[in-house]
Parts: structure tokens; sequence; C-alpha cells
């Protein structure tokens, strides 16, 4: 994951979120779940698959 400037509460905050709402639509017993981040020069993507 690439170094990121932001306010730890907000960020903790949106990441579980988005963990969480993949946890809870997916539609089978077990699975994965990728979070991945990629960089551009004054960007930063993240991703969450379920």
């Amino acid at each position: 994951m690439p170094r990121l400037r932001v306010n730890p509460i907000a960020f903790d905050m949106v990441m579980r979120n988005l963990i969480v709402n993949a946890l809870q639509h997916h539609d089978r017993d077990h699975g994965t779940i990728i979070l991945s981040a990629q960089s551009t020069d004054d960007a930063v993507m993240l991703s969450v698959v379920r």
C-alpha cells in the first residue's frame, strides 16, 4: 500500500465501512475480499473487491 497523508480517524471509518459492506453483501459461505491500492502522481485509488 502506498503511504497516504489522511485524517486517520476518517480513513479508518471509511475503510471499515467498505470492508463491512463487502462482508455483508458476500453471497457465499466462504470467499475472499481483496484490498488494493494504486498510486499515480497526485492520487491514490483504493479498491475493495469481494
